[in-house]
């Protein structure tokens, strides 16, 4: 719960391992988390670079570690004019983790790539933090709307990684008003297949059923209810992992 308003945010995520993965019998490389703390609610997304052993291990430890970043350093990150320096202390503090995690997988920390997708909202006011690939969209006025497209280098399934020495210069970080913006959605590039459409850069009208159903549902209850359709439409499209995480008012 905001502690300056009082606004309730209902969460939901959903990872699930992508056909390719099942048939190598491999683990989901995609990782989701929601979570309040501090008056700060924060949604965090990563999708592990597939070429990386131990990437599935990144994406936990940088959705994670980007909530406790943003919970504790949301006034402060918002107060900032100099956006590059809160690039750089966010990429330092992710960073920094990633090290950590590498020396306990006994790994160098490349082996941990992953992309991030987060939004942070406290009060009236949100961030947004989009590292390579993947979708990150809201509810506005009863309308979807695009907020940050995927990044992808030459290549469609090229992307830009947290460990990528590009990372601070692609990054991209928006601060605004939560105004009337009813809810936030994460998407990685699996699930960008079957809810965003590259050539119109919209979101499927599918999402708004899912808000909406959010906004009233347990958390638990929603997040089965996503699995389940993931499961039996989302992943049939994509031999990719897919995962999903939100939060809407209630």
């Amino acid at each position: 719960m905001s502690e300056e308003r009082g606004i309730l945010w209902n969460f939901a995520e959903c990872a699930v391992t992508g056909r390719r993965h099942r048939a190598g019998d491999l683990p989901c490389q995609d990782k989701t988390y929601a979570c309040e703390s501090g008056g700060t609610a924060v949604i965090a997304l990563a999708d592990g670079a597939g070429s990386a052993a131990f990437s599935q291990e990144g994406a936990e430890t940088v959705c994670r570690e980007i909530a406790m970043v943003f919970s504790s350093s949301f006034d402060a990150f918002d107060a900032e004019i100099d956006g590059t320096l809160v690039k750089q202390q966010i990429l330092t503090q992710l960073r920094t983790a990633l090290a950590a995690r590498a020396d306990e997988c006994a790994c160098h920390v490349d082996a941990l790539a992953s992309t991030l997708l987060a939004v942070a909202v406290k009060g009236d006011r949100f961030i947004l933090l989009h590292i390579g690939d993947g979708v990150i969209g809201c509810l506005r006025e009863d309308q979807l709307v695009v907020l940050s497209q995927p990044l992808n280098g030459e290549f469609i399934n090229t992307t830009v990684f947290i460990t990528s020495p590009e990372a601070t210069d692609t990054m991209k970080l928006v601060k605004g008003d939560v105004a009337d913006i009813c809810g936030f959605v994460l998407l990685s590039d699996g699930a960008e297949m079957s809810l965003y459409d590259r050539r119109q850069k919209t979101l499927a009208p599918v999402l708004h059923r899912v808000f909406n159903t959010a906004r009233g549902e347990e958390r638990a209850n929603m997040e089965e209810m996503l699995r389940r359709s993931f499961e039996n439409s989302v992943i049939q499209a994509t031999g990719d992992d897919c995962s999903i995480a939100l939060m809407v008012r209630m």
